[in-house]
């Protein structure tokens, strides 16, 4: 007997399957949007009212760098200026470091106003990364009605590319409703540091014993260190204790063969039982500010690892500004 021709299944039916299987994808929202296969390759598909009838502000971002704390700071002033509105933001990341894939490691942010209603996705596959050809570069794109109407990288200049978005909300907003009141667009600014750049793995002068991943570094030797040369007021590091690991690992932070002088210390950078500048590797901190110095520091910088033996660490990048 011939096999049964399965009956397609309907848009609210597709519908209804994307959202059960993007759910747990999704913070501080219900599934708003997803990519659906078609015959011309991935498309937009609105899964609420607020994607369907309304706009998305795409943020796709990097939450290692610098600038995605500076974005934070500008989608809560957004979504004050422009509350009540047709409108909603969605953050976009992709976990490719072991801290992006702890839920323990978005409580840094618990303090950020407005966190706490901002979607989130984890783009797990980089699809959403991909379909807007953002070559990995963190992006903002405008979705109104599920259809791609802006946009631009923050690459070059953040500032200018949310000036240029919130031109384009401002004009879809005066088609609903020509009579809007609004604000006048102008450049915004911001107190949070901007990166500068990247110190990639590739580039460290590794010493000890090192395992070297797919963009990563691993290390159980505890007289291993990293050493790069460094140009910044500003240093972060991105790193992760391996899964084995049985306690915290620590590393002490030395400026041009001189421990760092406690001026430049930052955030997570404490004075260890020798008098030396130290930070301490946990499993759900991921990224460390390491320096936060009073004047720019040129030199050489050596982080010598104490105790990776029963610890061992996982290194991603280092980030400055």
């Amino acid at each position: 007997m011939p096999k049964r021709k399965e009956k397609p299944l309907t848009l609210e039916e597709i519908k209804a399957k994307m959202v059960q299987q993007s759910e747990a994808s999704w913070l501080h929202s219900p599934p708003l949007i997803g990519l659906a296969a078609s015959s011309d390759g991935p498309v937009w598909l609105p899964l609420d009212p607020s994607a369907s009838e309304g706009t998305l502000l795409l943020f796709l971002l990097d939450f290692g760098d610098y600038l995605s704390d500076a974005i934070l700071d500008q989608i809560s002033d957004l979504m004050d200026q422009y509350s009540r509105l047709p409108w909603r933001p969605v953050i976009a990341y992709q976990p490719k470091t072991l801290f992006l894939k702890q839920a323990k490691f978005f409580e840094r942010y618990r303090n950020q106003s407005h966190f706490h209603l901002i979607p989130v996705y984890t783009d797990q596959t980089g699809d959403w990364f991909d379909t807007l050809n953002t070559n990995g570069a963190p992006t903002l794109a405008i979705l109104h009605q599920g259809v791609v109407v802006f946009k631009e990288s923050f690459s070059t200049d953040p500032m200018r590319t949310l000036f240029l978005a919130e031109e384009q909300l401002q004009k879809i907003l005066r088609v609903e409703d020509p009579g809007l009141p609004l604000f006048g667009v102008t450049t915004r600014k911001t107190k949070k540091t901007l990166e500068k750049g990247v110190i990639p793995i590739e580039s460290l002068d590794l010493g000890g014993n090192w395992i070297r991943g797919n963009q990563t570094v691993m290390t159980e030797d505890s007289s291993a260190s990293v050493s790069f040369q460094f140009e910044g007021d500003h240093l972060r590091l991105l790193a992760n204790l391996h899964p084995q690991a049985r306690d915290p690992s620590r590393f002490s932070i030395f400026f041009n063969d001189e421990p760092l002088a406690g001026a430049h210390y930052g955030p997570h950078t404490y004075q260890g039982d020798r008098g030396n500048p130290t930070v301490e590797l946990n499993r759900t901190q991921g990224v460390y500010e390491i320096i936060d110095a009073e004047t720019t520091l040129r030199g050489k910088i050596t982080l010598k690892f104490l105790n990776a033996v029963e610890n061992p660490v996982i290194l991603y990048s280092l980030r400055f500004a």
